[in-house]
């Protein structure tokens, strides 16, 4: 006597589960498109979480430059030395002494506190907008006011995205009134 397997489970154990190559090749090569293109968008990103970091962190400290200018009854600034460094500092002379004792440069003015963006914020750069009255110097009075010298009163924040163009934020200075703001942009209103 024969022992016939039915025919359901002999097409049954001839299958084989799992995935053809093309299978896997399609599904890899979707995955490298999709990671490719959230690469840009996950750079971009990353450069303006930076900028507005630098920029509000900016904002803070004149903020409270200001404030120190208000409650002393003397005159306070911050100074930019290079585009990535800044201080805060009083006058303690008849006139400002350059320099935040950067590089071994020695300065007679008292000197509350050293800024370095870079060491938080990776390729962000400053560049202050102050005329030629005060190059790079914001300086802020116990009445609250400013002076800056330069027709803009601002800061601009930024750093460069993945496509070349500039991700920039502006912290801009009302120099009469002393009030302080981010803006996007070069551009102060």
């Amino acid at each position: 006597m024969e022992c016939e397997v039915p025919e359901k489970q002999s097409q049954w154990h001839t299958q084989e589960a799992g995935f053809s190559l093309i299978e896997v090749l399609i599904t890899l090569a979707l995955i490298s498109v999709l990671a490719a293109i959230g690469m840009f968008y996950v750079g971009d990103m990353m450069t303006n979480y930076r900028v507005r970091g630098a920029a509000r962190q900016l904002f803070s400290d004149m903020q409270m430059t200001r404030l120190k200018a208000i409650r002393e009854g003397k005159v306070h600034t911050v100074e930019f030395v290079t585009s990535t460094t800044y201080c805060i500092k009083r006058q303690a002379g008849a006139a400002w002494d350059a320099g935040c004792d950067v590089g071994g440069e020695d300065t007679l003015d008292i000197i509350s506190k050293t800024v370095d963006i870079s060491r938080d914020y990776s390729g962000v750069t400053a560049n202050a907008v102050c005329g030629a009255v005060a190059p790079g110097r914001m300086v802020f009075n116990p009445n609250g006011t400013a002076v800056c010298g330069g027709v803009n009163d601002s800061v601009a924040v930024s750093k460069a995205k993945v496509d070349g163009t500039l991700d920039i934020q502006s912290v801009c200075v009302n120099t009469s009134t002393g009030n302080i703001r981010i803006v996007d942009g070069s551009t102060c209103p």
